[in-house]
């Protein structure tokens, strides 16, 4: 018997990485390439090498969870609407996730140990729609599916704040890649194959201008209550290592897309300082990526995976953009910030050699740069004792709601053209 289920895997084959489709359809499980961050991908998604309070942000580097328990207590993100997937290719591919982040900082204990432990939990699901089941004599329906793919995981990570901030984590997954996808008979296509997979990150970030002012005892913005503020940070991820998967035959198994990232960025800006808590003025973020898919085969078929960082460099790939045949793509974007309060992104994510170039915009906005403005005119301007409310000074202080909204611009027909995220945090500090 036929079915129509492979239309799926071509759909994800191409939406992933036209840009080097060879390469990609080595491995299975093509979704756990697609950046879910509503965030990041306003930026071109970069993620892995950009420090975010987002929860989201630990799917492509779990280390990220690391940074965020220094900070954070706890955060929660999700979609207030499925995403549909490949707008301009199909109506009825649905793309959806949940994520949320536990963090605690022991230095709350005591001085001494500023260590930070974080506990992650994200889900990802993608909808590929209904499947129409054939004979082998006709095309009349004999019978539907519905096909999807699914990730559960759970995340660990540790985090150290001395001078420098730096993480380690890991992601422990589990995969199901449901009815449909399977073979192209009634009987194989009811399979249901499901296996495990792991990821590893770690994350550095360096407040440079801070450490330089306390080694040099300079003031470089001798302002009263303002402090301006640089900090570069590298990040690194080697992400869906584990199990290959198994569709129809044993003997002819697919690995799932290992990939490695390499992702670098700079956050500068000036604070206001007066208030016990930290306000951003004005910020600017910068960061870029490239990432290579560790997966390859022999002439004679059998598989072989790359370690570390594969074929990426840090100076030719990362910094200068050059290209590279087995480089598989690139993301850079950038983000300014307004006051805590309004968030401008632009990006760029494209293949190397150029044969994809996918320009992404976005926007943000933050509940807490409100009550920021609120309490600063609360304190200096009208002075109407809204801080004596109760419960208004710990809501002010600790509580926060961001939306975040990020739209690709592939261009006219591509079928990525118009995808469009939607997020929502809710952030405890």
């Amino acid at each position: 018997m036929k079915t129509n289920i492979y239309l799926s895997m071509c759909i994800v084959i191409l939406l992933l990485n036209p840009c080097n489709t060879l390469a990609v359809t080595d491995a299975g499980l093509l979704f756990l390439l697609i950046s879910a961050s509503p965030n990041a991908n306003g930026m071109g998604g970069v993620s892995v090498g950009l420090p975010a309070a987002d929860p989201m942000a630990s799917i492509f580097n779990p280390a990220q969870l690391g940074v965020f328990s220094l900070q954070n207590y706890y955060s929660i993100g999700f979609y207030p609407n499925d995403v549909q997937w490949l707008p301009k290719f199909a109506n009825n591919l649905r793309y959806d996730c949940l994520a949320f982040n536990f963090g605690f900082n022991l230095k709350k204990f005591h001085q001494k140990i500023p260590i930070g432990i974080g506990f992650g939990y994200h889900t990802i699901f993608l909808d590929l729609g209904p499947q129409i089941i054939t004979g082998e004599t006709g095309p009349e329906p004999i019978g539907y599916l519905n096909s999807f793919e699914r990730v559960k995981a759970w995340t660990l990570s540790f985090g150290i704040d001395y001078m420098i901030q730096a993480s380690a984590g890991w992601n422990f997954k589990n995969i199901r890649s449901g009815p449909g996808l399977a073979g192209a008979t009634v009987e194989a296509a009811s399979g249901d194959p499901e296996i495990n997979s792991r990821d590893f990150g770690f994350l550095v970030q360096v407040p440079l201008l801070k450490l330089t002012q306390q080694i040099t005892k300079q003031n470089f913005l001798p302002i009263p209550d303002l402090k301006p503020f640089f900090m570069p940070a590298l990040g690194y991820s080697r992400c869906n290592v584990g199990d290959e998967i198994i569709y129809i035959d044993a003997a002819q198994t697919d690995p799932q897309p290992r990939i490695a990232r390499l992702g670098l960025s700079f956050n500068m800006g000036i604070s206001y300082t007066k208030c016990p808590y930290e306000w951003r003025l004005l910020a600017f973020r910068w960061s870029t990526e490239a990432e290579d898919l560790l997966v390859d085969r022999h002439d004679d078929g059998q598989l072989y995976y790359r370690n570390n960082l594969g074929d990426i460099r840090f100076i030719s790939h990362l910094l200068q953009g050059k290209a590279a045949p087995t480089i598989l793509e690139k993301r850079k974007g950038w983000e300014i910030n307004l006051f805590d309060l309004l968030f401008i992104r632009q990006g760029v994510h494209e293949d190397i050699e150029g044969r994809i170039y996918n320009r992404t915009t976005g926007r943000g906005i933050q509940l807490s740069g409100l009550f920021k403005l609120m309490r600063w005119i609360d304190l200096n301007v009208a002075h109407i004792g809204i801080l004596c409310l109760p419960g208004f000074k710990l809501l002010f202080e600790h509580f926060d709601v961001r939306y975040h909204y990020a739209k690709y611009d592939a261009g006219t027909g591509h079928p990525m053209n118009e995808t469009l995220f939607q997020g929502i945090n809710v952030v405890i500090y």
